[in-house]
């Protein structure tokens, strides 16, 4: 089986810069992806920085013309979906990792897969807060037993990065566990 060079723009969370996610960008980047990092500095959020974030993300879909996966982490996965909404025609798919994506009211569901990784161990961003409605089509939410500082170095979170960003979107199917891996992703749970 081929695997598909998926070019992937990975964001930072709040204060955080594209040290924070190194990690993720080399665990792709060796799996033969074309991985860019955000090249905004400190994620501080000023109403110049969506403006940025949209600019770099164009750049990057001008250049491949291809979708571009995109992963966030914390604030990050929230800016995420909001490039998703914004231009859904050019996001192949979203992976946040212990992302604020609600205030008790979920987000409307993307036009593109849509995977949640959040952790109840996570004390910095309520977990019931980084659901995604999973009942919606090609949405999910997948639990590991992480906490927010580590979800960029756990090497389960890598493996289900890894596992979606390479999933063809008109071929998606739910993220499962291997067997050797099960007990690092707990069970999941319904959407509200």
């Amino acid at each position: 089986m081929v695997i598909e060079r998926v070019p992937i723009l990975v964001l930072p969370g709040l204060a955080a810069g594209d040290g924070s996610t190194a990690a993720i960008r080399a665990t792709l980047a060796s799996q033969g992806h074309r991985v860019h990092r955000w090249n905004l500095g400190r994620n501080r959020p000023t109403p110049e920085l969506g403006d940025a974030l949209r600019s770099r993300f164009f750049d990057l879909a001008e250049r491949y013309n291809d979708p571009i996966a995109i992963v966030g982490w914390s604030l990050g996965g929230l800016y995420a979906h909001r490039l998703a909404d914004f231009a859904p025609n050019q996001v192949r798919s979203v992976t946040t990792l212990g992302s604020p994506l609600s205030d008790g009211n979920q987000l409307a569901g993307l036009a593109v897969p849509t995977t949640s990784i959040y952790s109840k161990n996570d004390r910095v961003v309520p977990w019931s807060r980084s659901l995604v409605d999973d009942r919606k089509p090609r949405h999910e939410n997948i639990e590991v037993r992480s906490n927010h500082f580590t979800l960029g170095i756990d090497p389960a979170v890598m493996y289900a990065i890894s596992d979606r960003v390479r999933r063809d979107p008109e071929r998606w199917k739910p993220f499962r566990s291997p067997t050797f891996m099960r007990s690092a992703f707990p069970r999941r749970p319904a959407a509200k």
